[in-house]
């Protein structure tokens, strides 16, 4: 019996211990299991970080495509403006060497005149109104060519300021009328009535009355005068 207790006593200790093992071994499982899920917690959550990141770095590099996009439309918008801007100096310098061409054979015209004495002939080639409604048409035609590249959506962008039956139509797309080239006077800064009489060769009643019919023809006569100059303030090429 003392051995049989003995053997007995040994046995429940050794399987205490192996209980106590398999116990620790759990609680190790457990918590090593736990580790693990934390870390996954972990690494998802870096996961979904990273791809909330990789996603604002997309947008970012999307914007910045769009902002490069917008850049070159601005360079090209620039390189057309100066092109326009080259263009127009090339109009006003051959205006330029037009006159003086003309000047100087005006000269030669006045000096080969009173070298022969008829200063009366002279006087009535001077008094001629021909040749100042030569140059008046030359640069009305020269403007309107100039006017009309620089701002190529004047005409629709003015003809929307006025009423349906309001409407100013050219007599050829290259061509201003008087209305039209009024208010491209005034678009470019040319506000005094008395100015723009002078540069169009009209009387300043004429211009005034243009200018007040043309208005009553407004939708919003109040801001008119504004509106005009705020017209073509996007460049289009």
């Amino acid at each position: 019996m003392k051995k049989q207790n003995s053997s007995l006593r040994h046995s429940l200790i050794f399987i205490s211990l192996l209980v106590a093992t398999l116990l620790f071994t759990i609680y190790f499982i457990y918590w090593q299991n736990r580790k693990l899920a934390a870390r996954r917690q972990e690494m998802a959550s870096s996961n979904l970080q990273l791809q909330t990141l990789n996603q604002q770095l997309a947008d970012s590099n999307q914007q910045q495509t769009h902002l490069n996009n917008q850049l070159h439309e601005l360079n090209q918008k620039l390189v057309d403006t100066n092109k326009l801007r080259e263009s127009l100096a090339s109009i006003y310098i051959d205006l330029c060497a037009k006159y003086i061409d003309k000047l100087g054979k005006y000269q030669t015209l006045v000096k080969r005149k009173i070298k022969a004495n008829q200063a009366q002939e002279l006087l009535q080639i001077i008094s001629s109104t021909r040749i100042s409604e030569e140059d008046a048409a030359t640069f009305l035609t020269r403007f309107d060519k100039a006017f009309l590249e620089l701002y190529p959506t004047f005409v629709a962008e003015f003809n929307d300021l006025l009423s349906d039956e309001g409407r100013i139509i050219q007599k050829s797309p290259t061509t201003l009328t008087t209305e039209l080239r009024t208010f491209a006077l005034i678009r470019l800064g040319v506000k005094s009535t008395n100015d723009i009489a002078g540069l169009l060769f009209l009387s300043p009643q004429t211009i005034y009355n243009c200018r007040s019919i043309t208005k009553n023809k407004a939708k919003n006569k109040a801001t008119f005068d504004e509106d005009v100059l705020r017209l073509c303030t996007v460049i289009h090429t």
